[in-house]
């Protein structure tokens, strides 16, 4: 495809608010990256000057949380990493969490608690306590589709306070601690990481 048409200039910006990024702050990202395409340009994150491309085949935006106040997306082009782009302020992206996320995460942490009380409470499950366990992991996980929905961008301990806690441990037994801001996506692709390591050390 071409990257001097129209038809890549609207791809681009679409692409670029299908990452979570608001239309105000997409559209003069979305032309610094077309811009990256058509005339080259210095990329300040690898100190490189990235040449033109009037031509490609494939293109792939990601958005890359660094920390809770420097954000960037980075540009692929036929699976080459081609540079990486940002705004003026260096946050793409709205990190804090709303009054009724917090409202969420105290549901959730207060459910979990429920669930532990319901287990410890018992030498074994019977059927009623299965079933109210049950109950109440589908309640949390309720809790937590809502939040994922209304912004996703958020600390891990928001959106998942069970998780940020493994997450801490695991950090731990790995000899660093987590930082301030984990934002989800990126604690969970860890995560899930980590979980197949182990799975297949197991094996």
């Amino acid at each position: 495809m071409r990257t001097d048409t129209r038809t890549f200039k609207n791809r681009v910006f679409r692409m670029v608010r299908s990452l979570g990024i608001n239309s105000r702050r997409s559209k003069p990202l979305a032309k610094r990256i077309v811009s990256l395409f058509s005339h080259g340009a210095y990329d300040a994150h690898t100190g490189t000057f990235v040449e033109p491309l009037t031509t490609i085949g494939t293109i792939d935006l990601r958005l890359e949380i660094l920390s809770e106040t420097s954000h960037a997306v980075s540009i692929h082009a036929d699976g080459e990493f081609i540079g990486s782009m940002t705004n003026a302020e260096r946050t793409l992206v709205d990190v804090r969490p709303s009054s009724r996320q917090i409202e969420l995460r105290d549901r959730m942490i207060d459910l979990v608690d429920r669930i532990r009380e319901i287990r410890n409470a018992a030498d074994r499950l019977g059927e009623n306590e299965e079933i109210a366990i049950a109950g109440l992991l589908a309640e949390h996980d309720r809790h937590q589709t809502e939040s994922i929905s209304i912004n996703p961008f958020v600390d891990v301990g928001i959106i998942d306070p069970e998780l940020a806690m493994i997450h801490y441990e695991v950090c731990k037994d790995d000899g660093h601690r987590p930082g301030p801001y984990n934002p989800y996506g990126r604690v969970k692709s860890y995560m899930d990481r980590r979980e197949a390591e182990f799975a297949a050390q197991a094996a």
